[in-house]
């Protein structure tokens, strides 16, 4: 039940604009996976190989990022925001869980169609990317306007540095500097701030470099 747990006083609160731009990231590179799919040759296996990868890798980010606020925010939520506000977290809880079984099955096939080279399951595969894109999109709209406000209501900024803190431990330092390069081109997609840090400059060089080898040019 809601308020069981009082939220903490006196303590700042979490900042979520970092958020925007993890779902600036996904949504660029999710949106992208029909065309990669659609474009291997069957039975080029290099092209294959390389496509898998990057979706697989992108299907674990998002795997670990939902697993992360399925830890540190929802469960405080529920405990703090007022009963008529509880559902949100529910919704965000049973939105992860409905993507999850989706991506289960995408990994099952993107198994099958890469040990074949591309040669079988590829429309499958493209089915069911394109079942899971719309669930992503509609989760990460309502969670930037639902579960955002309340988490920078009741969660506290140290909180918040614990969950992102934890959620640096699960990459490689190569995977992390992946993850901001992509996270920074997709901000220059829209036109925000230049690059600010020397590591998120190298960063977003590292991903022009991948992405072109992915795509044959900077997509």
């Amino acid at each position: 039940m809601a308020m069981t747990e009082e939220t903490p006083k006196e303590e700042l609160r979490a900042d979520t604009r970092g958020m925007l731009r993890v779902h600036a990231m996904f949504r660029r590179e999710f949106l992208l996976f029909p065309g990669l799919i659609a474009g291997v040759s069957p039975g080029d296996r290099e092209r294959t190989d390389a496509v898998a990868d990057h979706i697989l890798f992108m299907c674990n980010i998002l795997h670990a990022h939902h697993t992360l606020e399925d830890e540190f925010l929802w469960p405080k939520l529920k405990s703090r925001v007022p009963e008529v506000e509880v559902g949100i977290p529910l919704l965000m809880e049973n939105q992860h869980a409905d993507m999850a079984q989706i991506i289960d099955l995408l990994n099952e096939q993107l198994h099958t169609w890469r040990d074949s080279a591309g040669t079988r399951h590829g429309q499958a595969l493209l089915q069911t990317t394109e079942r899971l894109i719309p669930v992503l999109l509609e989760h990460m709209s309502e969670e930037e306007s639902c579960a955002l406000p309340a988490v920078e209501k009741h969660v506290t900024a140290e909180e918040w540095q614990r969950m992102a803190e934890a959620g640096r431990a699960h990459v490689s330092n190569e995977e992390f500097a992946l993850v901001v390069g992509m996270m920074t081109y997709a901000g220059l997609d829209g036109a925000a701030q230049i690059p600010s840090s020397e590591f998120e400059r190298e960063s977003l060089r590292a991903f022009i470099s991948y992405t072109e080898r992915l795509h044959g040019s900077a997509a």
